[in-house]
């Protein structure tokens, strides 16, 4: 049984962001969406996320400032990169 949770998408591609989407509410969970950084960072002020899916390299800066903000909030962080490893600041700031 999976539990519903509020998770916050950080994704700049709107195809990708929309697939993650589907996915996600067709487990019974509660997504809202933010395209950059910018976004990100003013719903996660707004409180109630209880996960941040986020890419790395965002169109308006980089994921690593939305998993600062997520984790000092203690939202629990998955970061998407199209590399083939999780850079080591990405690791160290908490990010899965």
């Amino acid at each position: 049984m999976v539990i519903p949770q509020t998770v916050l998408i950080v994704e700049d591609d709107v195809g990708l962001r929309r697939a993650l989407r589907r996915h996600l509410v067709k487990r019974r969970h509660r997504v809202i969406e933010a395209g950059g950084v910018r976004e990100a960072l003013a719903l996660l002020e707004t409180g109630g996320v209880s996960l941040v899916l986020t890419d790395l390299c965002l169109s308006d800066g980089s994921g690593l400032a939305v998993i600062s903000a997520a984790r000092e909030a203690e939202v629990d962080v998955l970061a998407m990169t199209a590399t083939s490893h999780l850079p080591d600041e990405a690791r160290a700031r908490g990010a899965l």
